[in-house]
């Protein structure tokens, strides 16, 4: 099951979760295309982030998001479009001219210096006054909970502190964005679930801008405002979590933000108050919707519009089902325990497979009667998603 960002927020803040101010971006890339020789990463990409946002990046990996993330940086250029930071083009200014600093996937704190050397290594750079970088340095350490570790050298830390060092490092430059790769991939799940709360705490306390670079679906709809979604260096949406998961915009993001059944939709007719579907496997269904944009009435083919349902919508039954529902008939398979629910498989009789998420008193019932038992699986019209399988060539650029 994927966490809640709005209990993230709570936990981080006794305030309300945030929505972004409607004000002018903080990042704007517009139209940016990325080429290495004749591999294109990104193509025809725009979107924007606002003051204060934590801002997500999602996508498989190869997909392009931390390419995008060194465009930001400067580390790259783009092969078409521009960079805009505050309103001001940035395309081809050198990283060391941005309000803008980045933290890498390996942290690359330098192991012969200590902690506060470390956290003041860019100020020392800058010539700037010793007492303001012993001043600065106590500040750093003191956001990321690390007072106390100023002298300890990078092997006596944990993961988890390595990383605040390295936070540390880059925060104590005050830029106007704050750019993470993969901040938590090196850390094990409890340190890496603990790390994602530190992380919204951090950001509410400094109020910097952060971009987050990850191909971990629950910590993006778990630390972010909102979330772009990547693919074969296109974006496929951009949206709040909460969007994400329930309002998808195609197939692709449905499958990839979370799990999802499709069927195929054979033959879409639109009456005045719905649609009239031909779905493989589930026959004639009268969905109570209007046709989403990327789906086109009429015979839609293996390239067409797809009927999605979620797993935790799906019940399973050894007797009668609601006559309304949706429902297929199979066998009961695997249960896998999780504690407070279950994911069950329903064996079907074209040899394909659905799980369903169900509560503790529906596994007790299947696990008395035991695999191979006949059951039905079943579900609402009403929970199942028209989405076209690709919305991208309908959409247009993002906000």
């Amino acid at each position: 099951m994927i966490a809640s960002r709005d209990a993230f927020r709570q936990a981080a803040s006794t305030d309300a979760p945030r929505t972004p101010a409607a004000v002018e971006p903080l990042l704007s890339i517009e139209g940016v295309s990325k080429r290495f020789g004749a591999v294109e990463v990104l193509v025809d990409l725009s979107l924007t982030v606002a003051p204060g946002e934590i801002f997500a990046l999602l996508g498989p990996s190869g997909c392009g998001k931390s390419t995008l993330l060194r465009l930001v940086a400067g580390f790259e250029t783009p092969s078409e479009g521009r960079i805009l930071l505050d309103g001001a083009d940035v395309t081809r200014v050198a990283p060391n001219r941005r309000p803008v600093n980045m933290v890498f996937q390996s942290y690359a704190v330098f192991p012969h210096m200590t902690v506060a050397e470390n956290v003041g290594y860019g100020l020392t750079v800058d010539r700037i006054a010793r007492d303001e970088i012993d001043r600065r340095v106590e500040e750093a350490l003191e956001q990321v909970q690390l007072d106390g570790f100023a002298a300890r050298r990078p092997e006596q830390l944990s993961g988890g502190q390595r990383q605040r060092v390295a936070l540390a490092r880059a925060l104590i430059k005050r830029p106007r964005l704050l750019l993470l790769d993969e901040p938590l991939s090196a850390l094990d799940a409890k340190l890496r679930d603990a790390m994602r709360l530190e992380l919204v705490k951090l950001q509410e306390s400094v109020g910097i801008t952060f971009v987050i670079v990850t191909h971990d679906q629950s910590e993006a709809l778990a630390m972010a405002d909102r979330v772009a979604v990547l693919e074969g260096g296109r974006l496929r949406q951009v949206a709040r979590p909460e969007t994400l998961y329930r309002r998808p915009a195609d197939a692709f993001v449905a499958d990839f933000i979370g799990t999802v059944h499709a069927f195929p939709v054979r033959r879409i007719a639109v009456e005045s108050d719905s649609l009239d579907l031909e779905v493989e496997r589930l026959g004639t269904l009268s969905l109570p919707a209007t046709l989403p944009s990327g789906c086109l009435p009429g015979e839609q083919g293996d390239d067409g519009a797809v009927l999605v349902v979620r797993p935790e919508h799906i019940g399973v039954a050894t007797g009668d089902v609601p006559a309304d529902h949706v429902r297929l008939s199979g066998q009961l398979g695997d249960i896998a325990f999780q504690g407070d629910h279950s994911v069950v498989e329903i064996a079907l009789g074209d040899g394909s497979a659905l799980s369903a998420v169900v509560d503790e008193h529906t596994t007790d019932a299947l696990q008395k009667v035991g695999a191979g038992t006949p059951v039905t699986a079943h579900w609402s019209i009403a929970d199942m998603n028209l989405l076209p399988r690709d919305a991208s060539a309908s959409r247009g650029k993002y906000p």
